[in-house]
């Protein structure tokens, strides 16, 4: 089954800028064969019409339930493929493809150890699928929001080569805009320019943004490194020959776990208001971080089960990057495990190994079958 579905996901388009709904309704028919009660709900995202799929199977059973998070959407095509990207193609011991280590790998693993298991699981069992990590994540925070009635152990599945992850830095998406008077350029004076133009008032902001990305830099933490600000996008003006009356920097903020979120959103605002107090700035994203110590009981647990049970152990990991495992922290033990080789993520020539895809298997199998993992 594992090879076959992931040839199906991965030539099912469904990079972010369409809808994920041919993707969405494949595995919603696959998982009701297997006697789960499905559910799509439609729901937009970024202007598209997207698909979640909850799935859930044995909900009388005694055990600690079990949830499994992924995300239907690849990121959009990009660069030069060596193969076609919305196409699983085989090359020696890996296989390539859009979105096949993110994380449609991960998809079908857990559907295989699902297929191979749910006549004997003990437990119950959550599938939630969303169609727009890649974006805002819309449908994840939606799934998220009816909870089990009983602590669950969460899996998240994006790539991890296998490793289980135990953390992540919060973040948050800003976007600072900045107005100006849309005059023809000939009536500029260099006295007013400064205060007329939407361009160079956002370079002002720019400036003493690299300042305050100095000050934050020295905040760190053992796990995750330093406090980052990122530079995304930057445009501005209508043409050469009229003064800027708009101008927009998008920028990405990354915290350490002794920053605040809401915190460090109110200080940024607060600075780009210093610098130009008629400028706007928003968060189309925000997403909490959390952080696990590989020293908690529950955690040394599962590294035992996990060795004796596949042969081989497992190794714990923490990244900077987000994912929705923020989002299910209140939910239970929540970490991320996918077989996903992280390394060629949103890459051009995205590939996973055969052997990653055969150990992402026998890892779901064990949480399936073992009741309070």
């Amino acid at each position: 089954m594992l090879i076959p579905l992931l040839r199906t996901l991965v030539g099912t388009d469904s990079q972010l800028k369409i809808s994920n709904q041919q993707v969405a309704k494949v595995l919603a028919q696959t998982y009701a064969r297997l006697g789960a009660r499905v559910r799509m709900t439609a729901y937009q995202s970024d202007g598209v019409r997207r698909w979640n799929v909850r799935a859930e199977y044995g909900q009388n059973l005694p055990g600690r339930p079990l949830v499994f998070s992924g995300h239907t959407d690849t990121a959009n095509v990009h660069g030069s493929w060596a193969t076609p990207p919305v196409k699983v193609v085989g090359r020696g011991k890996r296989l390539y493809g859009l979105g096949i280590s993110d994380m449609k790998s991960s998809i079908a693993a857990f559907t295989t150890a699902f297929a191979e298991t749910h006549k004997r699981i003990q437990r119950p069992v959550t599938i939630l699928l969303d169609g727009d990590e890649e974006g805002h994540a819309v449908g994840g925070a939606l799934l998220a929001q009816k909870r089990p009635a009983r602590s669950a152990t969460i899996i998240v599945g994006e790539a991890t080569d296998n490793r289980v992850r135990l953390g992540q830095k919060a973040c948050f998406d800003a976007c600072i805009t900045t107005t100006g008077i849309g005059k023809h350029a000939s009536r500029v004076r260099y006295a007013t320019n400064g205060q007329e133009n939407a361009i160079l008032k956002l370079a002002k902001v720019l400036q003493a943004l690299r300042v305050y990305e100095k000050r934050i830099d020295a905040r760190r933490h053992p796990a995750f490194g330093r406090a980052t600000l990122s530079y995304g996008t930057m445009s501005g003006g209508v043409g050469v020959n009229t003064v800027a009356p708009l101008a927009t920097l998008a920028v990405n903020r990354r915290l350490v776990p002794q920053e605040k979120l809401a915190e460090e959103k109110r200080a940024l605002r607060a600075l780009v208001r210093r610098v130009d107090a008629s400028a706007q700035v928003t968060f189309p994203f925000s997403g909490d971080g959390f952080f696990t110590a590989r020293s908690e009981a529950w955690v040394q647990y599962c590294l035992q089960v996990i060795r004796k049970e596949t042969g081989a152990p497992a190794e714990i990991m923490y990244a900077p990057g987000w994912t929705e495992a923020s989002l299910f922290t209140r939910w239970g033990r929540v970490f991320v495990l996918g077989p996903g080789d992280s390394s060629t993520i949103h890459q051009v020539d995205e590939s996973i190994a055969l052997t990653a895809l055969d150990r992402g298997v026998a890892l779901y199998r064990t949480f399936l079958l073992l009741p309070n993992l």
